[in-house]
Protein backbone atom coordinates (compact mmCIF):
# COMPACT_ATOMS: atom_id res chain seq x y z
CA UNK A 1 0.00 0.00 0.00
CA UNK A 2 2.48 2.39 0.60
CA UNK A 3 4.28 2.01 -2.25
CA UNK A 4 1.49 2.52 -4.36
CA UNK A 5 1.16 5.60 -2.49
CA UNK A 6 4.58 6.65 -2.85
CA UNK A 7 4.53 6.18 -6.45
CA UNK A 8 1.16 8.09 -7.14
CA UNK A 9 2.64 10.86 -5.01
CA UNK A 10 5.92 10.95 -7.39
CA UNK A 11 3.33 10.65 -10.49
CA UNK A 12 1.31 13.40 -9.17
CA UNK A 13 3.92 15.76 -8.54
CA UNK A 14 5.69 15.71 -11.50
CA UNK A 15 2.91 16.34 -13.53
CA UNK A 16 1.73 19.34 -10.94
CA UNK A 17 6.32 20.60 -11.80
CA UNK A 18 5.78 20.09 -16.07
CA UNK A 19 2.86 21.90 -16.09
CA UNK A 20 4.08 25.16 -14.89
CA UNK A 21 7.68 24.56 -16.42
CA UNK A 22 8.66 25.74 -19.62
CA UNK A 23 11.89 23.54 -20.23
CA UNK A 24 9.43 21.62 -22.33
CA UNK A 25 8.35 24.66 -24.06
CA UNK A 26 9.81 24.31 -28.38
CA UNK A 27 12.32 26.91 -29.04
CA UNK A 28 10.86 29.46 -31.27
CA UNK A 29 13.97 31.21 -32.39
CA UNK A 30 17.61 29.64 -33.08
CA UNK A 31 20.60 32.06 -32.70
CA UNK A 32 24.37 30.92 -34.57
CA UNK A 33 27.40 32.69 -34.48
CA UNK A 34 30.11 31.16 -36.69
CA UNK A 35 33.42 32.34 -36.64
CA UNK A 36 35.56 33.33 -39.86
CA UNK A 37 38.93 32.04 -38.25
CA UNK A 38 40.77 29.19 -37.04
CA UNK A 39 42.20 29.54 -33.48
CA UNK A 40 45.98 29.93 -33.63
CA UNK A 41 45.89 29.52 -37.92
CA UNK A 42 44.02 31.92 -40.00
CA UNK A 43 43.46 34.68 -38.38
CA UNK A 44 39.86 36.98 -38.76
CA UNK A 45 37.67 39.43 -36.47
CA UNK A 46 34.58 38.15 -38.17
CA UNK A 47 31.88 36.25 -37.38
CA UNK A 48 28.73 34.73 -39.19
CA UNK A 49 25.26 35.44 -37.24
CA UNK A 50 22.06 34.02 -38.40
CA UNK A 51 18.70 33.97 -36.70
CA UNK A 52 16.22 32.44 -37.55
CA UNK A 53 12.57 31.71 -36.50
CA UNK A 54 12.06 28.03 -36.02
CA UNK A 55 8.02 28.83 -34.16
CA UNK A 56 4.56 29.12 -36.26
CA UNK A 57 4.18 32.67 -35.55
CA UNK A 58 6.91 35.83 -36.68
CA UNK A 59 9.38 37.33 -34.21
CA UNK A 60 10.08 40.09 -33.79
CA UNK A 61 13.26 41.53 -32.62
CA UNK A 62 14.39 44.96 -31.12
CA UNK A 63 16.62 46.45 -34.02
CA UNK A 64 19.34 47.96 -31.66
CA UNK A 65 19.71 44.67 -30.04
CA UNK A 66 20.42 42.41 -33.33
CA UNK A 67 23.29 42.13 -34.35
CA UNK A 68 21.57 41.46 -37.91
CA UNK A 69 20.67 45.44 -38.10
CA UNK A 70 23.58 47.67 -38.81
CA UNK A 71 24.58 51.29 -39.36
CA UNK A 72 27.31 51.80 -41.68
CA UNK A 73 28.61 48.55 -40.92
CA UNK A 74 28.66 48.98 -37.35
CA UNK A 75 26.63 47.40 -34.28
CA UNK A 76 24.22 49.40 -32.94
CA UNK A 77 24.92 49.14 -29.84
CA UNK A 78 27.32 47.11 -27.13
CA UNK A 79 25.32 43.66 -26.94
CA UNK A 80 28.07 40.97 -28.15
CA UNK A 81 30.22 39.42 -25.23
CA UNK A 82 33.20 39.48 -26.63
CA UNK A 83 35.77 38.31 -24.08
CA UNK A 84 39.75 37.21 -23.86
CA UNK A 85 41.25 33.90 -22.92
CA UNK A 86 41.55 36.43 -19.74
CA UNK A 87 38.10 36.51 -18.97
CA UNK A 88 38.26 40.32 -19.66
CA UNK A 89 35.68 41.73 -21.57
CA UNK A 90 36.61 43.54 -24.91
CA UNK A 91 35.89 47.13 -24.08
CA UNK A 92 32.97 48.42 -27.07
CA UNK A 93 34.34 51.16 -29.00
CA UNK A 94 31.63 51.54 -31.33
CA UNK A 95 28.28 54.46 -30.87
CA UNK A 96 24.99 53.70 -28.62
CA UNK A 97 22.33 54.42 -30.92
CA UNK A 98 18.46 54.72 -29.17
CA UNK A 99 15.24 53.97 -31.25
CA UNK A 100 12.54 55.24 -29.44
CA UNK A 101 9.57 52.33 -28.81
CA UNK A 102 7.04 54.08 -30.72
CA UNK A 103 6.46 53.06 -33.78
CA UNK A 104 6.90 48.88 -33.84
CA UNK A 105 8.12 49.06 -37.67
CA UNK A 106 11.31 51.39 -36.77
CA UNK A 107 11.34 49.30 -33.02
CA UNK A 108 11.36 46.17 -34.44
CA UNK A 109 12.50 43.61 -37.37
CA UNK A 110 10.17 41.09 -38.26
CA UNK A 111 11.05 37.26 -39.32
CA UNK A 112 8.39 34.83 -40.05
CA UNK A 113 8.34 31.12 -39.74
CA UNK A 114 10.82 29.84 -41.17
CA UNK A 115 12.36 32.28 -42.79
CA UNK A 116 16.24 33.95 -40.84
CA UNK A 117 18.57 37.04 -41.07
CA UNK A 118 22.56 36.87 -41.35
CA UNK A 119 24.90 38.63 -41.75
CA UNK A 120 28.82 39.03 -41.03
CA UNK A 121 30.11 40.88 -38.11
CA UNK A 122 33.68 42.38 -38.12
CA UNK A 123 34.03 42.47 -34.44
CA UNK A 124 36.96 44.76 -34.33
CA UNK A 125 34.85 47.52 -36.06
CA UNK A 126 33.08 48.09 -32.68
CA UNK A 127 35.53 46.51 -29.88
CA UNK A 128 38.76 46.88 -28.39
CA UNK A 129 41.10 44.25 -29.40
CA UNK A 130 44.60 42.92 -28.95
CA UNK A 131 46.63 41.40 -32.10
CA UNK A 132 47.36 37.77 -31.90
CA UNK A 133 44.76 37.11 -29.03
CA UNK A 134 41.69 34.77 -29.06
CA UNK A 135 38.13 35.69 -28.39
CA UNK A 136 35.17 34.05 -27.48
CA UNK A 137 31.94 35.63 -28.66
CA UNK A 138 28.50 34.89 -27.86
CA UNK A 139 24.85 37.19 -27.20
CA UNK A 140 21.00 37.50 -26.18
CA UNK A 141 18.93 37.56 -28.68
CA UNK A 142 15.72 39.28 -26.96
CA UNK A 143 12.74 38.65 -28.98
CA UNK A 144 8.93 38.81 -28.46
CA UNK A 145 6.34 36.65 -30.57
CA UNK A 146 3.38 39.76 -30.03
CA UNK A 147 3.73 43.54 -29.80
CA UNK A 148 2.40 45.04 -27.24
CA UNK A 149 1.52 48.85 -26.39
CA UNK A 150 2.19 50.42 -23.55
CA UNK A 151 -0.38 53.16 -21.39
CA UNK A 152 1.47 56.10 -23.01
CA UNK A 153 1.53 54.46 -26.06
CA UNK A 154 4.84 53.14 -25.94
CA UNK A 155 5.98 49.91 -26.97
CA UNK A 156 6.24 47.20 -24.36
CA UNK A 157 9.27 46.14 -24.94
CA UNK A 158 9.51 43.30 -22.63
CA UNK A 159 10.64 40.12 -23.98
CA UNK A 160 12.02 36.46 -23.85
CA UNK A 161 15.42 35.56 -24.75
CA UNK A 162 17.87 33.13 -26.62
CA UNK A 163 21.06 32.59 -25.90
CA UNK A 164 23.71 31.81 -28.76
CA UNK A 165 26.50 28.91 -28.55
CA UNK A 166 29.26 30.74 -28.31
CA UNK A 167 32.17 31.26 -31.33
CA UNK A 168 35.85 31.10 -30.81
CA UNK A 169 37.97 34.08 -32.57
CA UNK A 170 41.29 34.46 -33.26
CA UNK A 171 41.97 38.27 -34.08
CA UNK A 172 45.66 39.08 -36.56
CA UNK A 173 47.47 42.22 -36.80
CA UNK A 174 45.66 42.80 -39.80
CA UNK A 175 42.26 42.70 -37.99
CA UNK A 176 43.11 45.86 -35.54
CA UNK A 177 44.91 47.99 -38.04
CA UNK A 178 48.79 45.73 -38.25
CA UNK A 179 50.23 46.36 -35.18
CA UNK A 180 49.88 45.01 -31.76
CA UNK A 181 48.89 48.31 -30.56
CA UNK A 182 44.83 48.06 -29.98
CA UNK A 183 42.14 49.33 -32.52
CA UNK A 184 41.07 52.11 -29.93
CA UNK A 185 44.46 54.22 -30.03
CA UNK A 186 45.85 52.99 -33.78
CA UNK A 187 44.32 56.49 -34.94
CA UNK A 188 47.32 57.96 -32.70
CA UNK A 189 49.58 56.58 -35.37
CA UNK A 190 48.23 58.80 -38.18
CA UNK A 191 48.75 62.38 -36.20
Amino acid sequence: MKRYFLIAWVATSLTIFTAGSTAFEPQVVDVQIVSHSTVGKSASSVVSVTIRNLGKVPVYLPKVRTPTEDLNGKLLGDILDVVDTHGHRARFIGMFNDILPLNPNNFYTRIDPGQSRSRDVDIAADYDLTADEEFTVQYSQPYTTAIKMGEGGEIDTSSQFQLSEKADVWVGRADVGGSVTPRSLSWFQGL
